[in-house]
């Protein structure tokens, strides 16, 4: 994400050119940009140079100034780089670091697993082994390529490793995938129906969830509008919200919360809450590490097919970040 937004930059800045940018969380693009606009139900609220935009939301109270960088939250003088934040942020205090908890009844297992998509080809996973906890939430971070997805589709039971074994103590939910599971030419309403046979629940179960799934995924106005027309963060909405209406142990999405707006996003976060104070164990991929911080305690990294980190998020999120900028 760096990367691609230095390459417009320069796009803009050497070559004049004029980058008109759509995202659901600007981040580090706001401090660059020399406007900012924010669309709500198809009218412009607010259009401004950055930290007058910042300024709007603070005084506003718009609930999308919780997707602005931190110190702009903080403070008054809306800082949207780290530089301008570091001398406001001298008296802050730091919370104390929580007692640690006792570890509770092991959900998952993996031991030694090694995987290949054909049996002459190099492996993909190699001698992976992980044990996963009841009730806590698991960010797994690593580059394209890496043996995340594949890792998760072990998990699922969508595929099975070459050697080694996958133990499950509890009703794992299928794996959610940006777009899986879904017939693109059938309606959202049609599509709930059909996982939910997927899932292996009759049509009467499905019916008594079906206002609680499209309530939650915000799509009364589309529900009888072809998949095939949804942008991505519409499916991915429709997808959560049937995946974790319907509740199982273990719950494990395929990158699929880094996708829609700042506020479902939201929504989504205390949705997981809510399934891990009731006991279900999380697990998703992602690329949004600060999203992996955010909610989990527990970080996994996986690098070209090998555990190289398991631990708290915190430090092995700064430890896969540091290798990325080292170009490892």
């Amino acid at each position: 994400e760096e990367k691609f937004l230095q390459v417009l930059l320069r796009l803009n800045r050497e070559l004049g050119v004029t980058v008109l940018m759509s995202t659901h969380t600007p981040g580090a693009a706001l401090a660059q940009a020399d406007g900012v606009l924010l669309l709500n139900a198809g009218r412009c609220t607010c259009y401004d140079d950055p930290h007058a935009f910042a300024r709007a939301l603070r005084q506003s109270g718009d609930p999308m100034l919780q997707a602005l960088p931190v110190g702009a939250i903080l403070f008054d003088e809306v800082p949207l780089r780290v530089r301008e934040a570091q001398p406001l942020a001298v008296h802050l205090r730091c919370k104390p670091a929580p007692a640690p908890q006792p570890a509770g009844k092991s959900v998952l297992t993996l031991k030694e697993i090694c995987f290949a998509y054909e049996k002459k080809s190099a492996d993909v996973l190699f001698r992976l082994s992980l044990t996963l906890t009841a009730g806590k939430c698991y960010g797994i971070v690593g580059a394209n390529g890496s043996g995340k997805s594949t890792m998760l589709k072990l998990i699922a039971g969508v595929m099975y490793p070459t050697t080694g074994s996958v133990t499950v103590n509890g009703e794992i939910a299928p794996l959610i995938e940006l777009g899986a599971g879904f017939d693109l030419d059938l309606t959202a309403r049609e599509n709930v129906f059909l996982n939910g046979a997927v899932l292996g629940h009759d049509r009467a179960y499905m019916q008594e969830h079906f206002q609680n799934i499209i309530d939650f995924a915000e799509l009364w106005d589309f529900v009888d509008v072809p998949v095939k027309n949804y942008s991505s963060g519409m499916i991915a909405r429709l997808g959560f919200s049937i995946a974790t209406e319907v509740r199982a142990d273990i719950l494990a999405c395929d990158e699929i919360l880094s996708v829609g707006d700042f506020m479902f996003q939201q929504k989504c976060h205390q949705r997981m809450e809510q399934m891990l104070s009731g006991g279900t164990t999380l697990l998703f991929v992602s690329h949004d590490i600060n999203q992996v911080k955010q909610l989990c305690k527990r970080a996994i990294w996986i690098d070209h097919g090998h555990l190289r980190g398991d631990g708290p998020a915190e430090e092995v999120c700064n430890a896969y970040v540091a290798a990325m900028e080292r170009g490892e």
